[in-house]
């Protein structure tokens, strides 16, 4: 599932809620959509939901990429600005992180 995505930095199974940066798209995960998400988690379950946001790329106009690795305050502001959107009910351009081995 999803733990195995995460650092493990002690060592003694506890983990630091960052992702590992070893981690490959398409080979480790799939990014999908927080609906894909919620439908594969309710037919084969989730340890972790890992969310993380769209962000304009800065160096190609009109093209998105996923941060992968967003900085402690901007990953903590991201989530309160998505907590307000739920109920404001406008979605944010966001994706969940699949395990590969689900899908």
């Amino acid at each position: 599932m999803n733990k195995q995505l995460i650092q493990d930095d002690s060592g003694k199974g506890d983990n630091t809620g960052q992702l590992r940066e070893d981690i490959l798209e398409h080979h480790d995960f799939v990014a999908v959509s927080k609906d894909i998400f919620e439908t594969l988690a309710n037919n084969y379950g989730c340890d972790y939901q890992i969310i993380r946001l769209l962000k304009p790329d800065p160096t190609h106009p009109n093209k998105m990429y996923l941060d992968l690795f967003p900085s402690k305050f901007l990953f903590c502001l991201s989530f309160l600005i998505s907590i307000a959107q739920q109920f404001l009910d406008r979605p944010l351009p966001s994706k969940m992180i699949a395990p590969k081995k689900i899908l």
